[in-house]
């Protein structure tokens, strides 16, 4: 009863919060299993996300507008920028399943592990040598045409931000 009274409470304060702009109503997009690898003189990243979709995002979609998830790569050495890449996908409903970038059609299931799991180039081969300080930074980004504030659909803006030495 008494756990209750408190979940009412959490609740009552969440929604103060977001009508007072403190605070929003939809999931924060989380990050997790991050890891690098290199192949061939380039270097990658793989992580999961979760809460990347959420049925605000899932019910545009369904109503025939194509929405952009956006994964904007920088990779600086000693502050120089030496690798950027923008990766895209784009996620649109077809007869009641979904595509991503134009690949098979997919259950909502489906359509929810394909969006959880990434993996991207975020270095290509450097002409440096010895050892060096690499970051690398990734911004998620969430938009299509004809909803401009759809960004707000996720509670957060999530990025990552990897620190590694690289021997170039």
């Amino acid at each position: 009863m008494i756990s209750g009274f408190l979940f009412s409470i959490g609740n009552s304060l969440k929604i103060l919060l977001a009508v007072i702009g403190l605070a929003s109503m939809y999931p924060e997009v989380g990050v997790d299993n991050v890891s690098i690898y290199q192949d061939n003189n380039s270097v990658f990243v793989q992580f999961d996300t979760v809460s990347i979709l959420n049925s605000s995002i899932i019910q545009i979609v369904d109503s025939g507008i194509t929405v952009n998830f956006t994964y904007s790569v920088t990779t600086t050495v000693k502050g120089q920028t030496v690798y950027t890449n923008n990766y895209l996908e784009q996620v649109t409903a077809e007869k009641s399943r979904y595509r991503v970038n134009r690949g098979k059609l997919l259950t909502l299931s489906e359509l929810g592990k394909r969006m959880s799991h990434h993996e991207f180039k975020i270095y290509g081969t450097a002409h440096y040598k010895g050892m060096r300080k690499v970051k690398t930074v990734i911004e998620f980004g969430l938009n299509c045409r004809e909803t401009p504030e759809l960004l707000k659909l996720w509670g957060n803006k999530p990025k990552i931000i990897i620190n590694y030495t690289r021997g170039l």
